[in-house]
């Protein structure tokens, strides 16, 4: 049995099972003595009563589902945004450290439900497991286009602080992650913290920054190749079976990419707004040292999300002195699932570690209340112990690094 620790420590190699996931999951790179190989086989709302909370056996794990954590417009309507929160049992310490999970389906298709929460859970993790606005194909309405997205996920970010006392959260240690598209949108998440266009007005009063970030497999830059479009038809008005019929559908590698990414930042990828809105949509625009560690998961035989892309992610942000792991899961592709339907050890494992240093589920208690460390009378608001809670919105752009970067290295 891998362990953590032996991530850690040195070269890792993990054999397990593993799956491609369909289509529809969308959701020569530098090399770096930092980076592992892993191996492997193939207005604030409260929570709304009345909402079913059911206990799960399996080690205490409590599933508090469908929360109202926001409401959106879209066109004349309200739509309520949902949430699945996942508790540790009552053995694992408290307030427990939680994990907001983005589910991967290329922006406009997925759920919810696609979440490993349980296991998160069983690990002394809670752990969000989010709806989010979905882009649409038909017409691409601006109210569930980018950044619509971004906002729901800093809604519920803050939303979990609010609601911290009531599910025995710790608003200290939050952490964002997802896999494909929704590994894009935790990256996002993670780099903006401060910048008002990607904010949303949802849940007002609390921080939607976060303190550490993993990425799996997450598309980073369209105007970046590999890949390149593969077409260059606007798909919030031209159907998707005439697109099949006249490039060959996902039988043509890539066709899928261009056609999600088209849909998320609504129109043509040739058209000059379109390229403007994706400078905006990518996390390499906002990288700085004030951003929180991240860990970046990729498998380098992903025929969906080139593993270029999450390459290029690492260097942005290593370059802007950002705290930046990089795991390469050999022969991996497009998918987290391993036997039973359990994220496999590849992901699973070296997350938990990322959390673990980071989040600190099994030794919080030597890290709690560093917060609230009074500020000391002339004393700048950037010397407190975990700055990203605290700091205006204005100063994110000025913010020093945390602390000294540091690497798993492969020994």
């Amino acid at each position: 049995m891998v362990t953590r620790s032996d991530i850690e420590v040195g070269l890792v190699r993990v054999w397990g099972a593993h799956r491609r996931l369909p289509a529809h999951a969308i959701s020569p790179p530098r090399r770096r003595s930092g980076s592992i190989l892993v191996a492997i086989a193939a207005a604030s709302l409260l929570p709304v009563p009345g909402h079913a909370q059911a206990a799960d056996g399996s080690e205490g794990v409590t599933v508090h589902r469908d929360l109202t954590y926001a409401t959106a417009r879209v066109g004349e309507q309200q739509q309520r945004l949902l949430l699945d929160l996942y508790l540790p049992g009552p053995a694992a310490p408290r307030p427990a450290p939680v994990v907001l999970f983005v589910h991967g389906g290329g922006w406009w298709q997925g759920s919810k439900s696609n979440c490993p929460g349980q296991q998160f859970a069983s690990s002394g993790y809670a752990m969000a497991c989010l709806d989010y606005r979905l882009a649409s194909p038909a017409g691409c309405p601006s109210d569930l286009t980018f950044p619509a997205q971004v906002h729901d996920l800093k809604a519920a970010v803050r939303w979990l602080r609010l609601n911290a006392a009531t599910y025995g959260l710790d608003s200290e240690h939050v952490g964002a992650m997802g896999d494909s598209s929704g590994g894009h949108l935790a990256a996002l998440l993670g780099v903006s913290e401060g910048v008002s266009a990607l904010s949303g007005a949802a849940n007002p009063g609390a921080s939607d920054a976060v303190q550490a970030v993993v990425d799996w497999y997450g598309p980073v830059d369209v105007r970046q190749p590999p890949p390149d479009p593969v077409f260059t038809d606007d798909p919030c008005t031209t159907s998707w079976e005439q697109l099949d019929q006249t490039y060959g559908g996902e039988n043509t590698p890539f066709f899928y990419w261009t056609y999600a990414w088209g849909v998320f930042l609504g129109g043509s990828l040739t058209d000059p707004v379109i390229v403007a809105a994706a400078a905006d949509a990518t996390p390499l625009s906002y990288a700085d040292a004030s951003d929180p560690p991240f860990l970046i998961i990729h498998g380098t035989a992903d025929g969906m999300v080139p593993i270029a892309q999450s390459r290029l992610l690492e260097n942005a942000l290593q370059a802007a002195g950002v705290s930046a792991t990089f795991v390469a899961v050999e022969g991996g592709g497009h998918g987290f699932a391993g036997d039973g339907q359990q994220v496999a050890n590849a992901f699973m494992t070296p997350t938990l570690a990322h959390f673990d240093r980071y989040l600190g589920a099994h030794r919080r208690p030597t890290r709690r209340a560093r917060l609230r460390h009074p500020l000391q009378p002339g004393q700048p608001e950037h010397v407190v112990r975990d700055r990203r809670l605290c700091r205006r919105p204005h100063e994110h752009r000025q913010r020093p690094h945390l602390e000294a970067e540091q690497h798993w290295h492969s020994g």
